[in-house]
């Protein structure tokens, strides 16, 4: 008779076992193929001054006080410390800061931020330069007086509208979309606002939304989508209030990008996850 081996045990499932294997196939296959978030530029005016900043007109910006003061009918402006491109559907990059209001005039479009593509020009350098014609880019303006309606839009940079202005003349932009963010009052005064803009890539345009909070409490909401956009690239932000509505403070100024791994990146995560697998398989055997 032919001797019969004897059966060795199966291993079993040990904790150093899933430390050492499981886990890692875990982490490559759930973890690695989120989203990616990076910081592109932050100033919170903690250090009391307002380095690389600049105003539309002469005289510099006053940010002495832990924030920054920006005088009514001024532009602030500044070149971002990472300039970035939404190179696939689903890549996001949010430009967020904490406003505080002077006064609240009632002025269509009186208070106006966004992002921009110098496009070849020259990165803002100096209090009143101009020199901002080939700017791409796309804004939110909106009415801090305004106690119903539609007071907010967004707007396209054209090229063929420019007049040296970076952000101070709406006449330099075409409105895009339909107007809405319709609210129950003015904006409270005095106090400090969380407004967040976001372009996000879609397959054929960007996603344009923008929010408004005070505190919990939603004062703005508004979205559009965008066909055929002049522009995915992003390398100075601004900001600017008309006359009518006052003077207005900014803190806590950040533009985060969030983007979408290439499949590359997955083909990648799956060949580590199989490489775990196989390892693991092995140490049982």
């Amino acid at each position: 008779m032919r001797p019969q081996k004897s059966k060795q045990p199966r291993p079993y499932i040990t904790m150093t076992s899933i430390t050492k294997y499981v886990l890692p196939l875990f982490a490559a296959c759930v973890l690695a193929p989120g989203l990616s978030a990076s910081s592109l530029f932050f100033d919170d005016f903690s250090d009391n001054n307002a380095n690389g900043w600049y105003a539309s007109v002469s005289g510099s910006l006053d940010a002495s006080s832990g924030a920054m003061a920006v005088t009514a009918g001024r532009a602030a402006q500044i070149a971002l410390t990472t300039p970035s491109t939404l190179v696939s559907v689903g890549d996001t990059i949010t430009f967020t800061f904490d406003v505080s209001f002077a006064t609240s005039g009632n002025a269509d479009n009186g208070f106006r931020f966004g992002l921009f593509d110098s496009n070849g020009g020259n990165l803002p350098s100096a209090n009143g330069a101009t020199g901002y014609d080939n700017y791409l880019g796309f804004i939110a303006t909106t009415n801090p007086g305004a106690t119903g309606g539609s007071p907010v839009k967004f707007w396209s940079r054209d090229p063929a509208n420019i007049n040296g202005a970076l952000i101070t003349s709406i006449g330099a932009f075409d409105q895009v979309g339909v107007n809405g963010g319709s609210t129950t009052g003015a904006f409270p005064t005095a106090t400090f606002l969380n407004a967040t803009l976001s372009y996000t890539r879609t397959a054929d345009g960007l996603d344009l939304s923008y929010s408004l909070y005070n505190g919990a409490t939603e004062l703005q909401s508004h979205s559009i989508s965008l066909t055929a956009p002049s522009t995915y690239t992003f390398d100075v932000l601004a900001l600017s209030g008309i006359s009518t509505i006052g003077a207005f403070t900014l803190d806590n100024v950040s533009v985060d990008l969030t983007t979408i791994p290439e499949p590359s990146t997955y083909a990648l995560v799956v060949g580590a996850g199989m490489l775990g697998l196989v390892a693991w398989r092995r140490r049982r055997d």
